[in-house]
Parts: structure tokens; sequence; C-alpha cells
């Protein structure tokens, strides 16, 4: 089943619920900026041949109805759908653990619904990644729990749902530096509200920000809202897959060989056990038949004893009596014993 996201963090969750039921492309490039991306005509003849398009929604694709007034026949879900996004706050939804967790449950539903004979699979991973945000979620709020200073000062208002769900303050800074009153806001807030840091895309240009900081002594830090990824990200992603892949087929080698190995052993041990069992079986045959001859010896032993016996009492009695005084049965039966 072939699947295109719109934007990359759909494609990485349809990746991750899809797994290896799929074929999953992402529609935007690396190093592309989402909200500037423009369909173009091979774009519409890859989807054309896509059983499933996936989007973000919430106004991030503002290309989305072309596609769907050109593409009737095509499967289209909508990730957003049930996300609470008042006052149309911003499309970023993914940043926020809840509303990623209901994104991914869209997906999820959506390719069962195309592929119902994998429905266990698809709900299977669903279930993995939705503890993970879970996880996610209560480590944020640990993390930000003990935090005084709750403004965040970003280049790109991007972090509205993020800051929502953590109780954060989203300020945003003019992206026109011509605006000079703008300019003198920002300062005099982070100055007054002593803000520690200001953050800035990893695709836009820093001068604005560095302009800032260096009138309000405030660091400066990248923070990515995760729209797309750069080229040295995608080839990182792509060389740790890679090496995932790789490391994957050398653990099954491995437990194909641990496999292997247990079946010689046990066939070893079966065998020995055959064994024994056969060489037990033989012994016990063959003192069955050497019971008789047992006990012919054991006759002859004690015949032998007796003979001895007598013979050792007869020379007793030569020796008290003298020869002619034996009797002369005792002499023949001394003689034919």
């Amino acid at each position: 089943m072939q699947v295109y996201a719109s934007i990359y963090p759909i494609y990485d969750f349809v990746k991750k619920i899809g797994g290896e039921k799929i074929e999953v492309y992402n529609m935007t490039s690396a190093g592309a900026e989402p909200h500037d991306f423009e369909i173009t005509s091979k774009d519409m003849a890859n989807l054309s041949k896509a059983d499933l398009f996936i989007y973000n929604g919430g106004g991030m694709e503002h290309w989305i109805d072309a596609i769907k007034d050109a593409l009737k026949d095509l499967k289209y879900i909508d990730a957003s759908s049930n996300i609470d996004n008042q006052n149309n706050l911003d499309p970023h939804f993914w940043l926020s653990p809840k509303n990623a967790k209901i994104q991914i449950e869209n997906i999820k539903n959506g390719l069962i619904e195309i592929d119902s004979d994998n429905k266990n699979y698809y709900q299977s991973n669903y279930n993995l990644y939705a503890n993970r945000l879970d996880e996610l979620d209560n480590k944020i709020k640990i993390s930000l729990s003990n935090i005084k200073n709750r403004n965040l000062i970003i280049t790109h208002p991007a972090f509205g749902h993020f800051c929502k769900e953590y109780s954060l303050n989203q300020i945003a800074i003019a992206r026109d530096e011509a605006d000079p009153k703008a300019m003198a806001d920002i300062i005099t807030f982070i100055k007054n509200d002593n803000v520690k840091a200001i953050f800035y895309e990893e695709f836009s240009s820093s001068k604005l920000v560095d302009s800032i900081a260096k009138e309000t002594k405030a660091k400066t830090l990248t923070l990515n809202p995760i729209e797309s990824l750069s080229k040295d990200m995608e080839n990182h992603i792509k060389e740790n897959t890679e090496k995932r892949i790789e490391l994957n087929d050398m653990i099954n080698n491995l437990e194909s060989s641990l496999e292997d190995f247990k079946n010689r052993v046990n066939n070893i041990v079966d065998e020995n056990i055959k064994y024994s069992e056969d060489n037990k079986k033989n012994i016990v045959d063959m003192l069955h038949n050497e019971l008789p001859l047992f006990d012919e010896k054991k006759t002859d032993l004690n015949n032998m004893s007796a003979k001895i016996s007598f013979r050792t009492n007869f020379r007793k009695k030569a020796r008290n009596t003298y020869l002619n005084k034996v009797n002369i049965s005792d002499l023949i039966n001394f003689l034919i014993i």
C-alpha cells in the first residue's frame, strides 16, 4: 500500500504506525519550508498512484483543496481531526504529545479502514507509540514543574499548543527589522522579565535574534519545531536506519545460529538418551541371557566347594586314623568327587 504524507512529522507518524505493511513517502523534501511548499505536476502524478494521502491539517497545507478537487478518488485523512485548535492557535499540533497521540490514532484508524487485514498490526504499533507519548508528556511536565520564568521568546510562533499544554507564555519576535517599535518592545520585555534565552528556528536567519541578544545579553539557542529535516539530519537518520537494519540482520542471524545450535544440542541429547536406553536394554538382555550360565557356575562353585570341604575333611581323617583305617566307601567318594 502506497501512502503519501504532507510534511515530515506526519511522515514519521505514518511510518511508525504503518511499519513494514506500507510504503510511505514525504511530500516535502529535506530542508524545505512546509509553509512555502507548492504542489508540482510531478507531485500530482505521484499522488494519482497512491492509495492514501495523510495531511496535517489546521491550515498547514494551503494547497490541500486543490489536490482534493483534482484527485477525487484518492482517500484522504486529516491527521488533526478531533484536535482542539481554538482560535486557530497554530497548525503545529505534533509539538504537544497529547495532540500527537490524537494524530497517530487518526492515522491508525485510516490505515485500518483501508487495510483491515492488518488491523492488529496497526493497533499494536499505535499502542506502543501512544505509551511513549504518554511517557514523554509526563517527562516534560516534571522537567518544567519548577521553572519560574515561563516566558518563551521565539522567532516563529510554532509552539502555541506546546505552551498551552504546559502553561508557558509564547512571545513571538516580529520578523520585520524595519519595525523599530516592535524591536524596542521586545527588548524592554526581555530586560524587565529577566529572560535568559531567545530561541530561533534552525532554518531561519539568526541576524535579528543576534541583534536583540546583543542588546539584552540573552543567549541565543535553536529550537526546531520539526516541520522539516535538514539534509544533514536526513542523512544522519538514513545512516542510523541502515545501521539499525544491519544490526537487526546481525541479531536475526545470531538468533538463527543460536536456534540451530540449540536444535543440534537437543538432537545430541536425544541421541545419547536413546543410546543410553538402548544400552540399558542390551545390558538387561545380556544379564538375562547370562543368568542361567551364572546359575550353572554358581552350582559348579557350590560343587567345587563341597569337594574341597570333603577332601579337607578326608585329609584330616587320614592324618588322624592312618590310611589303613579309612573306610573304603570314603576312599571311593574321594576319588569320584
